[in-house]
């Protein structure tokens, strides 16, 4: 398989590009939170989880 190699200049034109992920504005960036806030109990599991298959190897 060959594969094609992108410029910076083709990779930020298909990004913006896509309508099913646009570009966070300045209001979205200030209310965001990182995941172990935004979500406790998912990030306690996913941790939880990590440290098992983790023990298992």
């Amino acid at each position: 398989m060959c594969r094609k190699h992108l410029t910076e200049d083709q990779i930020q034109r298909m990004i913006a590009s896509d309508p099913e992920a646009p570009e966070a504005t300045a209001d979205q960036l200030t209310q965001a939170q990182p995941f172990t806030e935004a979500f406790p109990a998912l990030s306690d599991a996913m941790r939880r989880n990590i440290g098992r298959e983790a023990a298992e190897l």
